[in-house]
Formats: C-alpha cells, sequence, structure tokens
C-alpha cells in the first residue's frame, strides 16, 4: 500500500492538509498567516524549500470609528480603525499617526485595530497600519485639537515700531515645540515662542492698526485649522503735528508734508486729505511724514486728516486755498427783466463741483444762476433787478468770497404814461382813463413805462413837488401810486428807482378850482366878501382875487371851499370874479 508522507509549511506555519498528486506535484491548504512566506517541502526525511513565492493579503484600512479620528494635542485617545486583513492574531503590527508611532497597537480583530496616540499636533493625518513590512493605509483620517487663543496678554497694544514680546493664551498650542507660528494683523510675527500646550509668546513685526486679529497655527495648518483672536492686538495711533506748506491754488497741484508720528514703518496706503476731499496722490515717506499733492479746493480753515489702517489724526483749521478773486465783468449794463448772460473773469474759481454763486448788490441783494466755466471764468446769467453802480460778488465754499465793486447797472427806468381809472355813471357805464387826480389826493394813479425793477426795489414817485403817499411796485413796467393832497397843473411826474430818475415833463394835473358863489353879492369899497366854490386849495397858496381887472385890497385862503376879498375902490358894477393862486396859475371866473 503506497503511503503519501509528504508535509507542506507555509513560513513557519505547517498546512492544514497537503496530498501528492504526481512525481511533481503535491497540493496544501494554507493556514491562517501573515508577511511573505517561504514554502517548504518535506517526503520522508527530505526536504525542499523555495523563498519568497506565497504572499498574504497586505493589510487594508477603511474607515476611522467615528468617536477615534480626533485627539487632545496631550495625546492618549484610542484611534480605532476598520480594515481587511489585519491579521487573525496579534502579529506585533504597528499603528502610526502621521509620522509618528502610536504609544500601543492593540489587534482587535482581522477587521480591526487601534493604537493609543501619543502627542501631537495639526489636521488631515495619515494613519498607516504595519504589519510585517506590508503596510495599509487611511489619508486624511486624524487630527489633533486645532489652537484656541483666548486672551492676549499685556503689552496688547505696540508701537509702530513693534519689539515688545507679547504672551498668548489658549489652549491646544502643543505637547511639546511644533514650530508654532502666529500671524499679527496679517503679518506674521518676527518670531514665534513655544511654551506649553495653552502659552505662546510672539514678538510682533512693526506695524499699524487698531483691533488687529490674532492667528495661532501649528505646523503646516490649513487654514481651517488656525486658531483665530479677533480684535486683539493694536499699534499706537498715528498723530498728525505739523503741516510744511498750508496753502495751495484752488485747483491744486501743490506738493506739501504732513508731519506727524506713527504713520509706520513702511507705505501701508495711508491716506492724506484736505478735508473731505483725499489728495490727489499720498506718499509715504517715513515713520514721521508723508508727502500730499493737494486736491483743488476752495474753503479756508481746512482741515488735515491723515487715516492709517483705522487709525486717524487731524489738525484742525490747518490749511487755506487761495480766495477767489473777481477782476472784470464782459458786460457792465442790462436790461431790468434780467436772463441775458454775463461774463464775470478772475481767478481761483476752482472746480464745477464748488457750486459758485453771483450776486448783484445795490438797493437789494440780486441772485444770478452761475455757472462754473473754469478756475478763471464764470457764466452768470443775469437776474431780475436794477439799480446803478452795483457790486458783483462771487462767493464759493461758504464765506470765501471777493467783490468787484460798482461793476454793473441796469438800464435806467423810463416813463411813457400815467393815467388813472374812474368809473362813470348811467347812461355811460364803464371806465374811463383821465390824467388828473383831485386837489384832496388819495387817488390810485397807473404809471408805465419800461426798466422800473426786475424786483421791487421801493421805487418812489412825485407829482411836481408833491411826493406820492405810497407807491407799489407791479412789475418791470408798472406802478400804481397813491397821489397826496396838490394843487395846479402841468406837473412833471418823476419816478426814482434806486438812484435813477425817469422824468415826463407838464404831464400831471390836479383837479382845478370852481367859483360857486359870492356872499354877499353886492358891497361897498372896504367891505368882505366870502368867494365860495370848490377845489379852492388844501392849504394858503397865496390867493390872488379879481373883481373885475382889479385885485382885491387883500385876499386870503380859509378853506379848501372858501376865499375872502376886501373890496378895493371904484371897481365898478355888475363885475366877474376870478381867483388863482401861486400853487395853480389857473384863472377861474364867476361871470
Amino acid at each position: 500500500t503506497f503511503v503519501d508522507s509528504s508535509r507542506v509549511r507555509v513560513g513557519d506555519t505547517a498546512a492544514e492538509a497537503s496530498s501528492w498528486v504526481s512525481e511533481t506535484t503535491i497540493k496544501a491548504r494554507n493556514a491562517a498567516g501573515i508577511c511573505t512566506s517561504a514554502i517548504a517541502v518535506s517526503v520522508c526525511l527530505k526536504k525542499g524549500t523555495l523563498t519568497k513565492v506565497f504572499s498574504y493579503d497586505k493589510p487594508m484600512l477603511t474607515k476611522m470609528t467615528t468617536t477615534a479620528a480626533n485627539s487632545a494635542v496631550l495625546g492618549g485617545q484610542m484611534a480605532t480603525t476598520r480594515g481587511v486583513s489585519l491579521g487573525t492574531a496579534g502579529y506585533s503590527g504597528q499603528v502610526r499617526v502621521g509620522g509618528t508611532a502610536t504609544l500601543a497597537t492593540l489587534w482587535i480583530a482581522d477587521s480591526s485595530v487601534a493604537g493609543r496616540v501619543g502627542a501631537g499636533v495639526g489636521g488631515s493625518h495619515k494613519i498607516v497600519f504595519t504589519l510585517c513590512s506590508l503596510q495599509g493605509s487611511l489619508s486624511q483620517a486624524f487630527t489633533f485639537d486645532k489652537p484656541v487663543p483666548v486672551k492676549l496678554a499685556a503689552p496688547a497694544n505696540q508701537p509702530t515700531t513693534a519689539g515688545k514680546t507679547v504672551t498668548l493664551a489658549g489652549a491646544n498650542f502643543g505637547g511639546f515645540d511644533a514650530s508654532p507660528k502666529t500671524i499679527l494683523g496679517g503679518t506674521a510675527a518676527a518670531a514665534t515662542f513655544w511654551h506649553s500646550a495653552s502659552s505662546l509668546a510672539a514678538l510682533p513685526a512693526p506695524g499699524v492698526g487698531k483691533g488687529l486679529t490674532v492667528v495661532a497655527l501649528l505646523g503646516t495648518e490649513e487654514p481651517s485649522r488656525y486658531g483665530t483672536l479677533t480684535a486683539a492686538l493694536s499699534y499706537d495711533d498715528n498723530m498728525l503735528t505739523a503741516l510744511a506748506g498750508r496753502n495751495s491754488p484752488a485747483t491744486g497741484g501743490a506738493t506739501i508734508t504732513f508731519f506727524g508720528t506713527n504713520f509706520g514703518q513702511q507705505d501701508y496706503s495711508g491716506v492724506a486729505k484736505l478735508n473731505p476731499t483725499k489728495c490727489k496722490h499720498s506718499e509715504w515717506t517715513a515713520d514721521s511724514a508723508v508727502r500730499c499733492l493737494t486736491p483743488a479746493g476752495m474753503c479756508q480753515g481746512v482741515s488735515a486728516v491723515f487715516t492709517i489702517a483705522g487709525s486717524t489724526s487731524s489738525l484742525v483749521a490747518a490749511f487755506t486755498f487761495d480766495a477767489p478773486s473777481a477782476s472784470s465783468i464782459a458786460t457792465s449794463n442790462g436790461g431790468t427783466s434780467g436772463g441775458y448772460s454775463l461774463t464775470l473773469a478772475g481767478a481761483n474759481f476752482g472746480t464745477a463741483s464748488f457750486s459758485p454763486t453771483t450776486t448783484l448788490v445795490g438797493i437789494v441783494g440780486m441772485s444770478a444762476m452761475t455757472e462754473w466755466s473754469s478756475d478763471t471764468s464764470l457764466y452768470i446769467t443775469a437776474p431780475l433787478g436794477g439799480g446803478v453802480g452795483l457790486d458783483v460778488v462771487v462767493e464759493l465754499c461758504a464765506m470765501r468770497r471777493d467783490t468787484l465793486s460798482n461793476a454793473f447797472s441796469f438800464d435806467a427806468p423810463l416813463l411813457s404814461s400815467i393815467s388813472r381809472t374812474i368809473a362813470r355813471g348811467a347812461p355811460f357805464f364803464g371806465e374811463v382813463f383821465v390824467g388828473n387826480a383831485p386837489q384832496l389826493g388819495g387817488a390810485l394813479v397807473t404809471m408805465l413805462g419800461a426798466n422800473m425793477g426786475g424786483v421791487d426795489l421801493s421805487p418812489r414817485a412825485r407829482f411836481g413837488d408833491t411826493a406820492a403817499s405810497s407807491s407799489l411796485w407791479m412789475s418791470v413796467s408798472s406802478l400804481r401810486v397813491k397821489t397826496s393832497p396838490g394843487m395846479g397843473h402841468g406837473h412833471a411826474v418823476v419816478l426814482t428807482v434806486g438812484t435813477q430818475i425817469a422824468t415826463l415833463t407838464e404831464t400831471y394835473s390836479f383837479d382845478a378850482a370852481l367859483i360857486t358863489s359870492v356872499s354877499p353879492r353886492h358891497a361897498p369899497r372896504g367891505a368882505t366878501v366870502a368867494v365860495l366854490g370848490t377845489g379852492l386849495g388844501n392849504y394858503d397858496a397865496t390867493p390872488t382875487i379879481l373883481l373885475g381887472d382889479t385885485a382885491c385890497e387883500s385876499a386870503r385862503w380859509q378853506s379848501s371851499s372858501s376865499l375872502s376879498c376886501l373890496v378895493p375902490p371904484g371897481v365898478g358894477y355888475t363885475l366877474d370874479i376870478s381867483a388863482s393862486s401861486a400853487k395853480d396859475s389857473r384863472l377861474v371866473t364867476l361871470v
């Protein structure tokens, strides 16, 4: 009988079963195992070996358990991972987190191993399980707690030159010196020192700014793993102390220098202003100086302002732009209705943004619509107005003004007619225009003409030597006046607008006198006769009374309806009675 005495070993482990097949072939069922192994065959007492011809599947990691993928920076956490081909027993496999071996490795099953994590920092570490020389790994599988800065201990304020070491208190800064870094206000610290898991020290770099954010990171962390402390660090505020150059043309373009402290050790894009306008160009030159190319401006007492990284300082009323200067006006005369264009020449009118205004100043101020043309020219639309020798006042930037004296006149007023309207009774109902007024005054008279003022310039009217009791300006061509008591005829009508005068000669009359009766009608020489009527004067205007051709020895004014006459000798019978006065030469007669 044939006895099969063949034996097969895989590595150091005998096959679970083996059988002879032929002179050249033996079959075997391998036992559980790991690594790459030699196969040894023995028949009777003879042995044959074939090295490195058989291997088991290498380990493969698939995932971390949910609760075991993170650890405190001081370690101690069991990191458990799942996978396949992790061995059927503890084969001295080793778990590593990143490049660091765990403090201990625990085989749990062919599908699970664990390792006790040592101190570490950072995120997205690879987990590696090594069995023999075979490795299985799981990328970005494990993290340590990210750093948590809590407080920046004094000094939390730095000079712009820096140089004062600050202490950052917090947590998770590492159980060892993992080359921490700190970023203060966007700039890496000049040096960072690890003290403990709860304390770092940093030497800030020179800088500027207020309420800056402090960032702590360990190793090569991703930004999402940075520890951030907001509004933690400030540098000294800048302080503006002086200006070199305190004046500029209105168009700008002058170079001045802002002097002060804490402008920064380099150019941090600070902004210089001549409030509220930025300099055309700001150039940092030193921690104590910034140059400014002045913008266009018009005002005086302008504040100089410098702002850098949230820190602002100013010098109040430190700067002045050249004042506007008016030199001439192209047209010096025009109608009172306005609306025509005038060109004002001068200097330092600035730019269109300064909204210049002009006013024609005489009896009243007349504002003119003004359009900026250039630094040396303004376009003015003449306003409604009146007057002669008016000042032209140009103003920019509240109280920055200049006056061109006696520069413009409006056309003189013209009178074309004067009349009053009276109502007619039956049967001729309606109105009639007449050119005379009652002696008692109070009549409303309309004066028509031109250039009586585009605005109310308080015009005044006079009839002969008597001023109207009131005047009401209606329009550039119309004036309504109320007559005062008066006498006479052929009076000149005089209109005064400001200092300009218009006259209509021998134009207006007061109602003539009317004698209605005498009493007594028969009188001897030396007797006093009363002459009665209407319109005999509102005051004693030295009346003259004729009996026939002979003047009364004495004529006296009694009232507007009564005169008295001392009869002269030898005047005859059945005589006409006539009267006149020094104020009204018209002779009125009672036949």
